[in-house]
Formats: structure tokens, C-alpha cells, sequence
């Protein structure tokens, strides 16, 4: 709500096509093992402004953090880093 009443920008980026993810996507679902090293961190979404200011700053892990917006999903990823 903030971003169109406060006249707020969003500024993103991307990296893949939608093919490639498709294909990545295909890949990790079908191996099933040997993809944990993937992701570096999960953090939940209350953790997330926090992690993207030390990843701002370059303070971060050097992998990927995945924002889980729900606890199982936080859970599961509990020590899989």
C-alpha cells in the first residue's frame, strides 16, 4: 500500500529466463539429492530486511538465502545449510 500512497519505487532485478528456470526447476525436482548446497541460509520472512542489508552491504553469505514465508518451510530448511 505504502509504495503507490508514499509514491515509493520498486527497484528489482532478475537473471533467468522463464525456459531456464523451467529447465532448473525440472532438474532439481527429478535429481532429488545433492542440491542442498544451493542455498547457503533459510531465514523467515520477519529475518529478510536484515539479511538484505548485510547482502547489501556485502556482509552476507556467498550463496543463495531463501526467504520462507511459512514455518514449515523454515523448519525444513533448518540446518540443510
Amino acid at each position: 500500500f505504502a509504495v503507490s500512497t508514499a509514491e515509493r519505487s520498486i527497484v528489482g532485478s532478475f537473471t533467468y529466463s522463464a525456459d531456464a528456470f523451467r529447465t532448473a526447476a525440472g532438474w532439481i525436482s527429478s535429481s532429488g539429492t545433492g542440491v542442498e548446497h544451493l542455498i547457503s541460509e533459510v531465514i523467515s520472512a520477519a529475518e529478510a530486511p536484515d539479511m538484505f542489508t548485510r547482502l547489501a552491504r556485502g556482509e552476507g553469505p556467498a550463496g543463495k538465502v531463501l526467504v520462507a514465508f511459512s514455518e514449515r518451510a523454515s523448519a525444513e530448511g533448518e540446518g540443510d545449510a
